[in-house]
């Protein structure tokens, strides 16, 4: 089932902010894309998956990697969400450890997506650039997009701290001075900036842990828990041999088939096989 997605900061569209995107289920043949390039970083695949399923509320067609990238990150881990419950139940599991010393017990959460969203309103006012100001220094800046996280997601695989710094740097539209915004103060006027305009971009969840009763935030990524999910079976290659197998249609046939239609025929599949 596609999904109407409200957003907070949007994306251009004919010269306005537009600040609704539709995403529908993958199809066998996205599924396929995306497993065939290893290589990506976590936060490449996530961006080529919502170039995939994405669409223009208006025409119906889809958006395409570039506006992708220029989405806000808090926009993004929306239609990620989003497009977790258009793919599978509209409940997102996640297990994580308690991180008390000597505890370790493993959490296990279920997150009701529908009702998640529903309480954390998108639809802003689509500005995605602002001036800050802390003593001397005058700085304008752009909110972290999808394309900045991907351009410095491989630097961040072996050096997370300048990773950090470069995404700073892309943010950086303008500066009224040579120190820049690299200075702590500025730095933590910058945080608290994106996280008023952009909420979503880093999201924590409450956890409190069954065993020792320690009470935490979990990080919510969607981009992880969508893979992990997507990850889970036999990997479309086999699951289009089996299909083809069964039921002799062509490659083309089974991966045009949405992901939610083409595990009810997996089902069916299994079924006659344990009765033979």
């Amino acid at each position: 089932m596609s999904l109407v997605v409200d957003l907070r900061n949007g994306w251009r569209s004919d010269g306005a902010v537009a600040l609704q995107l539709v995403v529908r289920p993958l199809t066998g043949g996205d599924e396929m894309q995306l497993e065939e390039q290893t290589s990506l970083t976590p936060a490449a695949w996530a961006n080529r998956l919502l170039a995939a399923c994405t669409l223009d509320l208006a025409s119906g067609s889809p958006v395409g990697l570039p506006v992708v990238r220029s989405l806000s990150l808090g926009d993004r881990e929306r239609l990620l969400l989003a497009a977790y419950a258009a793919n599978f139940a509209g409940t997102a599991d996640m297990v994580l450890s308690c991180g008390k010393e000597g505890c370790g017990e493993t959490i296990e959460l279920q997150l009701d997506l529908a009702t998640f969203l529903a309480g954390r309103p998108g639809r802003g006012d689509g500005a995605q650039t602002f001036t800050i100001a802390e003593g001397e220094t005058q700085v304008t800046c752009h909110l972290p997009t999808a394309g900045d996280l991907e351009t410095v997601a491989e630097l961040g695989r072996t050096n997370p701290a300048a990773a950090a710094d470069a995404l700073v740097a892309r943010c950086l539209v303008a500066a009224s001075e040579s120190s820049g915004p690299c200075d702590p103060p500025l730095l933590d006027r910058l945080a608290r900036e994106v996280e008023h305009r952009d909420p979503e971009a880093d999201i924590r969840i409450a956890v409190t842990c069954p065993t020792c009763g320690t009470a935490t935030q979990a990080l919510l990524d969607a981009g992880a828990i969508l893979r992990a999910r997507c990850a889970m079976g036999e990997g479309i290659h086999a699951e289009v041999a089996r299909l083809a197998r069964v039921y002799h249609w062509s490659e083309a046939e089974i991966l045009a088939l949405p992901r939610q239609r083409r595990r009810r025929y997996l089902d069916l599949a299994a079924s006659q096989e344990a009765i033979r």
